[in-house]
Order: C-alpha cells, then structure tokens, then sequence
C-alpha cells in the first residue's frame, strides 16, 4: 500500500492496520513489554491430515513483567520466531529475556478449532524475536 493512499472505511482490515502500526509510537498509550522473566513455554505443532507432525508452528510465552510485585502483569505471547528447543527451556524458565520484533494482532475467540471472531477488548502479542539479558542489562 502507498503512503498517501488511505484505506476507505469499508475496505478497512483490523489485522492489516495492526500489523502497520509502529510500535515504538504506540507504546506511549500502551503498556508493551520489552524485559521480561521468562515463565513457562507451551508449545503448538502443525497439523497435517488431522495428525501432528513435528513441525513447531508457534509458541506460547507466558511472561511477568513490572516494577514490582504490586504492579506485577502476567501475559502469555505468541512467539513465531525460531523454536526453542525443549533442551533450552528449562534453562531459560525464570531468566530474563529481551522482546523485539513486535506486532500487535486482535484475540481470537476459538471454541475447539472453530474461528468465532474477534474479542471486542484486548490485543496480543506476537514477537519474532527473543534474546536473553546480560546481568548488565537488567
């Protein structure tokens, strides 16, 4: 899409226009993580012929982040960047990572595998990439 080209009102999509936004930009009203501790990892496998395969389609991120205890947040994020190996998560669960490469996607609500929509309330998440933080970092 052109710069100066604007979307009309009926052609607008959601999760196009949330892929646009820059980030640094909307983290003045946002609160979005950037140094968080690690919590736990789920990870979801592609499917094939209604058969799993090996293949890692994405990961769940379950992370703390805040100042404090009293203000702590918990957020899962959706991770889509390069696996991490279940050899690294345990040495990786309740360290300090770096989030980077964020984009901002609405929630989906899901009833078994059934697409219901959009939840009116909340964004997620998804980060392409990860890096551990230095002890001179933190």
């Amino acid at each position: 899409m052109m710069q100066n080209q604007k979307i009309a009102l009926k052609n607008v999509k959601l999760k196009e226009i949330l892929a646009m936004i820059d980030i640094n930009l909307i983290s003045e009203l946002i609160n979005i993580p950037g140094q968080v501790m690690l919590k736990s990892v789920k990870t979801s496998y592609a499917y094939e012929n209604s058969k799993r395969t090996d293949t890692v389609s994405s990961q769940t991120l379950t992370v703390a982040f805040g100042t404090s205890l009293a203000d702590i947040e918990i957020l899962d994020v959706t991770y889509v960047g390069q696996p991490i190996l279940e050899d690294n998560i345990t040495a990786l669960i309740g360290s300090m990572i770096e989030l980077s490469d964020i984009t901002l996607a609405p929630i989906a609500n899901m009833k078994g595998r059934d697409f219901q929509g959009f939840s009116a309330t909340g964004l997620k998440l998804v980060v392409a990439r990860i890096a551990p933080v230095s002890e001179n970092e933190k």
